[in-house]
């Protein structure tokens, strides 16, 4: 990532089954770019033979905001979790608040998905309405000047001798984790 020098200002994370909504994602991504913000968004921003993953690394990190497009199946993809859990782990450092970063749009009728987000984006003010995340969105940008390399790694940290794994076995608790994190975050144990 070293030597990279264009500045996202924001990086829109979704789900890549969405359908019909991939034309909302798009006109938000425009509609933003028309209005003079960099916007990334894996559909279109990867060049031709670039490594997808380090692409969307490295771009996730020189940008200074995350919005998510949060359809009923975005947990369903290991990469969007990635992209939110790294991103809001990297915006909740030092008693910041998540909040200033991380924009919600939830296309669905229901609030249901919300209840899968980290306690603190739960309330998250733009969770239901594309019109306010639009107008909110630039003013916001506008307040933030680093990115998220500037507040902490957002890859895996190094592992000496046996590497991390992952069990398929072990899903359906993200609920469960995101309440944990909040609590120990509480009480000064993740920092």
């Amino acid at each position: 990532m070293e030597g990279y020098m264009i500045k996202n200002d924001l990086f829109i994370s979704y789900r890549h089954s969405i359908g019909d909504d991939l034309n909302v994602v798009r006109d938000i991504a425009n509609h933003l770019r028309q209005n003079g913000f960099e916007v990334f968004v894996d559909e279109s921003d990867i060049e031709n033979f670039d490594s997808i993953t380090q692409t969307i690394e490295r771009d996730l990190a020189n940008s200074r905001a995350l919005l998510v497009y949060l359809t009923k199946d975005y947990f369903s993809s290991r990469a969007c979790l990635w992209e939110l859990t790294s991103v809001f782990i990297a915006a909740n450092k030092g008693g910041r608040n998540p909040r200033d970063r991380i924009f919600i749009i939830n296309p669905s009728d229901t609030t249901e998905s919300l209840g899968q987000l980290p306690v603190e984006l739960q309330d998250a003010k733009y969770a239901l309405s594309l019109e306010t995340v639009l107008k909110e969105i630039p003013k916001c940008l506008c307040k933030i000047n680093d990115t998220f390399q500037n507040l902490g790694p957002l890859s895996f940290p190094k592992t000496y001798g046996r590497n991390l794994t992952s069990s398929p076995r072990f899903v359906g608790r993200l609920r469960e984790m995101w309440d944990l994190h909040s609590y120990l975050n509480e009480f000064g144990c993740i920092w």
